[in-house]
């Protein structure tokens, strides 16, 4: 059990240090489009070139360990993914953000690194504020707990093995290692961990009471 409640605190420990450097990286983009806003020529280029890096080399594994430890940590201790709302609510946000990130964000800042636009970066600009505000308020949930539970809580929720939260801290670690080297993101290991749990969850969960006694 020791060796559990270790393993669990390695991962929320990354998923607050992996959350605040999200968080950081997304008010970083801020910082910058800002300031390719209010300048010109090479020197707007050269600021638009900086958040396109950041974005594609430092806040991706920040975003995906961030996201990653958070669903380990639901889907592997009594909380749940659906068992409390302050934890379903902190998944459909980390999503969207996630969606935006990958399919608005990163495509537009690639754009305004090669040709910068005045009215796109004004607009990332605010996205990327609102990444940065919805992270804070998501930390801000995870403190307070609010809400209560949900309709789907039902009995109670049981600890992962030890095993489990070991993978929930090396998982992210191989991804951005191999991201870094590769020079792209690739969660391959986050993903197939997710995979995994998703396809064992109920056969963990019993195990799990049993070695609890419960």
């Amino acid at each position: 059990m020791a060796r559990t409640v270790t393993a669990r605190r390695l991962v929320v420990w990354l998923h607050v240090v992996s959350s605040v450097g999200w968080m950081s990286q997304a008010f970083a983009l801020m910082a910058l489009l800002a300031a390719a806003v209010s300048t010109d020529g090479a020197t707007a280029v050269a600021f638009a070139r900086a958040a396109d890096h950041i974005d594609g080399h430092v806040l991706v594994h920040f975003a995906n360990a961030s996201a990653f430890t958070g669903l380990v940590l639901a889907a592997a201790t009594p909380w749940g993914l659906v068992r409390h709302w302050w934890v379903s609510v902190k998944f459909v946000a980390t999503f969207v953000q996630l969606y935006l990130g990958i399919f608005v964000l990163h495509g537009v800042l690639h754009d305004l690194a090669a040709a910068p636009d005045r009215g796109r970066a004004v607009a990332m600009v605010a996205v990327a504020g609102l990444m940065g505000g919805a992270l804070a308020a998501q930390a801000w949930v995870s403190v307070a707990k609010p809400w209560g539970k949900t309709p789907l809580a039902r009995g109670r929720g049981a600890t992962g093995p030890v095993w489990l939260f070991a993978l929930g801290v090396a998982a992210p670690v191989v991804d951005t290692a191999a991201g870094l080297a590769l020079g792209h993101p690739l969660p391959v290991t986050s993903l197939a961990v997710l995979a995994f749990l998703a396809a064992r969850r109920g056969r963990l969960t019993v195990t799990a009471q049993r070695v609890d006694g419960t």
